[in-house]
């Protein structure tokens, strides 16, 4: 089975994540999704953490259920972040507040810090992304050498 290459997976999540409208917020979820591999919203967020280009607007990345994420770091990031937000004039709801669900299945129902999806969520059915060939350019195929890079032949 194909594996998601990690460079090519971070670059797209960095693409769609500068796609993001000024005052709109979407999911790790729908970045994954966007990028062709609807199960790895984990790694979206495994990739905003490793950032390092300060112009990626990362703080508009959030939980599908509107929660901005707690880090274990006692609030501070998810603080800076609602604050980032609020200066792009997104409405914070703190605590579960009026009019949002809220999923108790999901691993953070009681984030401190919330935003009503329905109003400031950005989710469009596809992205163009200029420099990515085919929609299989970014899979290593599996081989007994890890350092064989090989691209999928016509036949697949």
């Amino acid at each position: 089975m194909p594996q998601v290459n990690p460079e090519v997976f971070h670059a797209k999540v960095y693409d769609i994540t500068r796609l993001i409208p000024y005052g709109r917020v979407t999911s790790y979820g729908h970045i994954a999704r966007l990028t062709g591999h609807p199960a790895h919203s984990r790694l979206v967020g495994s990739a905003l953490k490793f950032l390092q280009d300060p112009d990626v607007p990362w703080h508009r990345v959030i939980s599908s259920s509107g929660a901005i994420a707690d880090r274990g770091d006692g609030g501070e990031a998810a603080a800076r972040q609602a604050h980032r937000l609020t200066q792009e004039g997104v409405t914070i709801i703190h605590g579960r507040g009026e009019g949002i669900t809220v999923d108790f299945a999901h691993p953070n129902p009681n984030a401190k810090y919330r935003i009503n999806m329905t109003l400031f969520g950005w989710f469009p059915d596809q992205v163009h992304l200029q420099g990515y060939d085919e929609p299989n350019d970014e899979q290593i195929q599996d081989s007994d050498s890890d350092s064989d890079l090989t691209e999928p032949s016509d036949d697949e």
